[in-house]
């Protein structure tokens, strides 16, 4: 005696009872000899097809998590899949795998003369995305200005003491002394080796102003921030020097709106407080800080380039990015002073401050 089995389908479609349930009708023809002739029966039943894996947005319109990506456990509520995930800080979705927008987080407004601004948060790795800077001819297409073409990039304040992280000339304009500047003293002075140098032109950097200056993501930060922006703190550079064509020493000027003067600004004298910066090559300057009357200073930390012109990672992008493990010792500038003795350069917070108007 011998059977054969002759199997099809048809599919159900899914009922509003078992919405995720698909059955199939399964017939089968069974051929039986007993030899006198053949006899056919067929037989029927229905039988559940196979679950199809449901993607993670399935899952998180359904409710139904398998697991938390960035979240603790949910104890007794993982059950079978479902129960709320309570996602960690910077995390959210129901299953706790979409990264939130940090830029959105917001601190302000601030209100200055220049108008009214706003801090938002950013993730340092990626500052070039967020901070304006100098081409690599030194134009800024966000004022249609220039400065020269060594400030170009993104510079990092490595040691500095503030509440600062990194500056940028993407809203200056330099002006020379041959298109009509008028320097604050025609002669600089450098004030560790008391060498002079032609005043060649100079630039003011607004401190406060949108996407140029990054500040500590934290309470100080805000608030110095927020004085910064009440006094419309500017650096004035004015730079002179040769070295191969590129200047090589520039005193800055800090200036504040103080209405005590006829004008309504505030120059620190340099013989008061001296703030310079000295060339030490392409992606380095050495900024010195000297005091009166404290025996500590001249206080140095370094500018160090970490995007370039074209924006792409500059010399000192994995120093920046490595909170502090990396070694600091660098290069003396073109004067013989400053050389960083450090062991290692100064840590980064893995998120910064930037201003925007609005």
């Amino acid at each position: 005696m011998g059977r054969a089995l002759d199997v099809d389908g048809d599919s159900l479609p899914m009922t509003a009872a078992h919405p995720h349930i698909a059955a199939i009708r399964k017939e089968v023809t069974v051929m039986k000899s007993d030899g006198s002739g053949n006899h056919q029966q067929s037989q029927s039943w229905w039988v559940r097809s196979p679950k199809k894996q449901k993607t993670k947005e399935e899952e998180a319109s359904s409710g139904f998590c398998f697991s938390c990506d960035n979240a603790p456990s949910r104890g007794w509520g993982w059950a079978f899949g479902y129960g709320t995930c309570e996602c960690y800080e910077g995390w959210n979705g129901a299953c706790c795998d979409t990264p939130d927008d940090i830029t959105t987080k917001t601190h302000g407004p601030y209100m200055g003369n220049p108008g009214t601004y706003e801090l938002y948060t950013f993730n340092t790795k990626d500052t070039s995305e967020h901070m304006i800077y100098p081409d690599c001819d030194g134009h800024n297409d966000a004022t249609d200005s220039n400065v020269p073409p060594e400030f170009s990039g993104l510079w990092w304040m490595d040691g500095n003491p503030a509440s600062d992280y990194v500056a940028s000339f993407g809203r200056s304009s330099w002006q020379s002394v041959a298109d009509g500047y008028s320097c604050v003293s025609a002669t600089l002075t450098n004030q560790q080796d008391a060498s002079t140098h032609n005043c060649l032109g100079g630039m003011d950097l607004n401190v406060y102003d949108e996407n140029v200056w990054s500040w500590h993501d934290e309470a100080l930060g805000k608030i110095v921030y927020g004085g910064a922006l009440g006094v419309e703190l500017t650096y004035k550079f004015e730079c002179g020097g040769d070295d191969n064509g590129k200047v090589t020493y520039c005193q800055i000027y800090p200036n504040a709106a103080i209405p005590v003067t006829s004008n309504g600004w505030v120059t620190v004298p340099p013989d008061l407080v001296s703030f310079d910066m000295t060339r030490a090559g392409d992606d380095l300057w050495i900024r010195n800080s000297i005091i009166a009357g404290l025996e500590d200073y001249p206080h140095n930390y370094y500018l160090k380039r970490i995007t370039k012109c074209d924006g792409t990672k500059g010399e000192h992008w994995d120093d920046y990015l490595s909170h502090g493990a990396n070694a600091a010792p660098s290069k003396a500038d073109v004067f013989g002073f400053g050389a960083d003795e450090r062991e290692k350069v100064s840590d980064v917070h893995p998120t910064q401050l930037l201003s925007k108007k609005l």
